[in-house]
């Protein structure tokens, strides 16, 4: 299945990465493999989580305060935000366009 992150969730990842990375080396790497674990679960089974607003589950990460939040679309998955936990919970609505 093929997975697509918007620009701006891939930036969230991204720049989530390189915050870990300066404060410890080495931590941005295990960031970064968190969310390729959380990817590949989202991909063996994008239907088992439930939605969390309208067609839009989310995966959480197993060790950072982090998730997913995707929707299934024809073609494979859309992650529309790489989110922190602590972050205000509708600030990607805007993104279901």
């Amino acid at each position: 299945m093929e997975v697509w992150y918007l620009e701006e969730a891939f930036r969230e990842g991204f720049g989530s990465a390189e915050w870990y990375e300066e404060q410890d080396p080495g931590l941005g790497e295990r960031f970064c493999a968190e969310w390729k674990r959380a990817e590949n679960g989202m991909v063996s089974n994008p239907e088992l989580p439930r939605f969390i607003h309208a067609d839009v589950r989310r995966w959480r990460f197993q060790i950072f305060p982090y998730q997913l939040l995707y929707r299934v679309v024809p073609g494979g998955i859309q992650v529309l935000a790489v989110m922190h936990l602590a972050r205000n919970p509708g600030y990607w609505k805007d993104r279901m366009k």
